[in-house]
């Protein structure tokens, strides 16, 4: 399956790419996932500087401590604790800005509204995390 005016980075054009942002940061409670949409993001974006955390609260200390930056952050809509909404609700009051994308194992309900309406979402990435997708997201 294809995605339409998708611009996909494979090893042909891989050495051009310039990247978009420099830091791309992922957050996932779930090792596992966490692994494999790193590797993905490095796949796709050679040259950024990938950061991943598992702990909601690790990624907030780090970005209220960081000066904001070119930055892209990918997190995890279900994680075990629900903790996604008040991450977002903690980095909005903080006046963090970042562009944050969301990735889900389903698409958003009307009751991710609230998800959003944060300033800082800028949409829904369905999983699984691939090339085409991130290279049309970011």
């Amino acid at each position: 399956m294809s995605i339409p005016n998708a611009t996909l980075i494979d090893n042909h054009n891989i050495s051009n790419y310039k990247p978009v942002y420099e830091e791309i940061i992922l957050v996932d409670d779930d090792d596992i996932s966490l692994y494999l949409h790193r590797y993905m993001v490095h796949k796709t974006m050679p040259g950024s500087t990938i950061l991943s955390f598992n702990k909601f609260d690790d990624a907030y200390n780090y970005l209220h401590v960081q000066p904001a930056g070119n930055r892209v952050l990918l997190i995890d809509h279900f994680s075990r604790n629900g903790e996604c909404f008040s991450f977002l609700r903690k980095i909005e009051t903080a006046h963090i800005a970042c562009r944050i994308l969301v990735i889900s194992n389903a698409l958003p309900r009307i009751e991710d509204g609230a998800i959003l309406d944060n300033k800082n979402v800028a949409g829904f990435i369905k999983k699984p995390l691939t090339v085409e997708k991130l290279a049309v997201a970011i």
